[in-house]
């Protein structure tokens, strides 16, 4: 059976960091069950959001693994999304369905309630970290 392809809000990678042994750490070390799909929107979101004052020193954040986060971005195959989104009640958000659509991915996974309430958007399933396990069987 063909690895489902997956596209990760930024909040997922910010959670993995600050909880290492949380549900959305484990999404991270599951990568052999699914394939990662990203956008440079979304390396550039992740990018930004790690590299804001106050977040390596207010958290238990290290910058090595910062540095992993945006390394394993960067290993994920990238897709460039042609279709404009605007379904979100946050702006921002869009990006992710837009890759998600432009990877042909089967799952957006977040635990951002903007994009939660969809449910699922053009056969996008939109799922918490931990429903996203759950259905992969982990």
């Amino acid at each position: 059976m063909a690895r489902p392809k997956v596209v990760f809000d930024t909040n997922v990678f910010v959670r993995a960091l600050i909880n290492p042994k949380g549900i959305n750490a484990r999404l991270i070390l599951s990568l052999s069950t699914y394939v990662l799909v990203t956008s440079a929107a979304i390396v550039e979101e992740v990018a930004e959001v790690l590299a804001r004052p106050g977040v390596l020193h207010d958290t238990a954040i290290r910058k090595l693994d910062v540095e992993r986060v945006l390394e394993l971005l960067t290993r994920a195959p990238m897709v460039s999304p042609t279709t404009a989104v605007m379904v979100c009640r946050d702006p921002d958000d869009n990006k992710f369905l837009e890759a998600a659509i432009a990877a042909g991915a089967a799952y957006l996974v977040t635990s951002d309630k903007d994009l939660r309430d969809l449910g699922e958007y053009e056969g996008v399933k939109i799922r918490l970290p931990v429903e996203f396990l759950r259905e992969l069987g982990e």
